[in-house]
């Protein structure tokens, strides 16, 4: 009980601007450089639509319209896997730091789920090398751990 109370209490005292925010969990980043990737493995159709294109001042101004006060970037399906681990890995590797900037340049009103390989594709890369490179001292950064029917 006393640890309830001691909750309610911090949530009281919070700021009444933090409790009130608009937070985007489910929102996508869509780099021209993925597009690009899509199309070279003519899987730009793989969820039977296209992808938007994608720009960070349109995303902007809608979440000023929607009065959303941030948003979790990840990356939409299809994941980027056709079969070759080190291009997979190197656009992972694209993405995350496309993400990172994003987030960077724009630190209160983004964050960002790190695209991380599947465990047992073996590449140039690690999920612990990818996930640090994602982290930043002033920002929170989720990984974000991806499969479909390719892996």
């Amino acid at each position: 009980m006393k640890k309830i109370f001691s909750l309610l209490v911090a949530v009281y005292l919070l700021p009444m601007n933090v409790l009130a925010q608009v937070i985007d969990v489910h929102s996508h980043i869509i780099p021209e450089e993925y597009s690009d990737f899509l199309r070279a493995h003519n899987a730009q159709l793989q969820e039977t639509f296209p992808l938007p294109k994608w720009d960070i001042k349109a995303h902007l101004d809608f979440m000023d319209d929607m009065e959303i006060d941030y948003s979790v970037l990840s990356l939409p399906a299809p994941q980027p896997y056709f079969g070759n681990n080190n291009e997979s890995a190197d656009m992972v590797r694209k993405l995350n730091v496309l993400s990172a900037k994003v987030r960077d340049e724009n630190p209160d009103k983004f964050k960002f789920l790190a695209t991380l390989l599947n465990n047992y594709l073996k590449g140039k890369i690690t999920n612990e090398e990818e996930f640090r490179l994602c982290l930043s001292p002033l920002s929170d950064t989720f990984g974000g751990y991806r499969s479909n029917e390719r892996q």
